[in-house]
């Protein structure tokens, strides 16, 4: 999937309202000029990403259902669990089978979804595993690898070393630092020290930077782990400015 395609999604995804095509979303996806804005929008409804709604007139997107899958899919921090969840997951190589030797397909699939790896030919899935992950298993590794529910963690601080895989203070450091500018900006709209236009720069350019982190992060933003403020906190109060 495109960059900019992922962007769109990340923006829309449990936006409080549908977003105006000419108004709006010109102001976030700043590098795609209108026709490239048109085809983008053109190619996520066809493959049923979003949906198209014509409100007074106005023309406005909106996530799909499907479209809210594959963020959540590709960006499990978004989904802010609070670590209760009762679906945790391991995957365990067994034999690598002739059509991916070294499971190197199915390692890029599992980076894809930001699994975990505890060890060599051991992944971790806080919550569920996608659904397009459990397809591929059954499609390609049956007798190659396994998966198993967590019921229960008997011994080690599952949190301490879930930190130390997913680097959770660095995600921790670089989300506090964009929330902090955040918080500067939402302090200079309200007391009207910045002009409008600036104030739709700094909020592009916030979200730029966002999604680049957002994009290295694995952490799935269990609360117990996470310190800081979450990525979904921090996209939530990006899309309140607009």
């Amino acid at each position: 999937m495109k960059q900019s395609t992922l962007k769109l999604l990340v923006w829309l995804y449990h936006h409080p309202q549908p977003l105006a095509v000419k108004r709006q979303l010109p102001k976030i996806m700043t590098a795609l000029k209108p026709s490239g804005l048109k085809s983008l929008l053109f190619t996520a409804k066809r493959n049923f990403l979003i949906n198209q709604e014509w409100i007074d007139g106005v023309e406005t997107v909106l996530l799909s259902s499907h479209g809210v899958e594959a963020v959540e899919s590709l960006f499990p921090s978004l989904t802010q669990k609070d670590g209760t969840d009762s679906h945790e997951q391991l995957l365990v190589f067994l034999s690598a089978p002739s059509r991916d030797q070294g499971f190197r397909y199915l390692r890029s699939q599992l980076n894809k979804h930001k699994a975990i790896c505890l060890t060599r030919g051991v992944f971790y899935f806080p919550y569920e595993m996608p659904l397009e992950l459990n397809v591929l298993l059954k499609q390609l590794y049956v007798g190659s690898a396994i998966v198993w529910e967590i019921g229960q963690w008997k011994f080690g601080d599952k949190h301490s070393v879930i930190g130390q895989k997913t680097d959770a203070a660095s995600m921790n450091s670089l989300y506090s630092g964009i929330s902090t500018e955040l918080d500067r900006l939402i302090e200079k709209i309200e007391s009207n020290k910045i002009a409008k236009d600036q104030t739709n720069t700094e909020i592009s350019s916030l979200f730029d930077r966002f999604f680049g982190v957002l994009q290295t992060d694995n952490s799935h933003s269990t609360a117990s782990i996470r310190e800081a403020r979450s990525g979904k906190d921090i996209l939530l109060r990006l899309q309140n400015l607009l």
